[in-house]
């Protein structure tokens, strides 16, 4: 076994701190309560992903800038899109929110200068994971309330 010199050390340390903070730094604010998110969205929906398509990034065109996916809408509890199909922009950053086709989402949809987005810092997710059908129930009980009481 050779010596590891204390510098390399050091630098390898730093590497990994380093990154395990930018895997973290996108959710600054933390996670917002379901009724927040529900509040700042445009859209509140559930809704299958279609297949999504990479878009190029303007100065490189061998990179990608960000995935535009296409998402058929089931069921919205808040807003009104123009169309049962919207599009969502998911950006080639720590902040993506990668669809798996064929899949059903419940999606917190805001509103950004590149189209539609979801925030991965929300309580968007895959209607099939347990945490996501227990905040599904959460979107429920909010839509009836703001139905009733006309506060959306």
């Amino acid at each position: 076994m050779f010596p590891v010199p204390i510098a390399l050390r050091v630098l390898c340390a730093a590497i990994c701190v380093s990154g395990a903070a930018a895997a973290h730094a996108v959710c600054l604010d933390g996670k917002p309560s379901i009724e927040q998110e529900f509040r700042a969205s445009a859209i509140v929906a559930l809704g299958v992903a279609g297949a999504g398509r990479d878009v190029s990034a303007t100065d490189d065109a061998a990179g990608i800038d960000r995935t535009t996916y296409t998402v058929r809408l089931t069921r919205i509890f808040k807003g009104a899109p123009a169309a049962r199909t919207i599009e969502l922009v998911s950006p080639n950053t720590s902040a993506r929110f990668p669809l798996e086709p064929g899949v059903a989402y419940l999606l917190f949809v805001e509103a950004g200068q590149d189209g539609a987005y979801v925030d991965n810092c929300g309580w968007s997710g895959a209607v099939r994971d347990k945490e996501t059908g227990v905040v599904l129930q959460r979107v429920e009980a909010i839509a009836v309330h703001a139905r009733r009481t006309g506060s959306r």
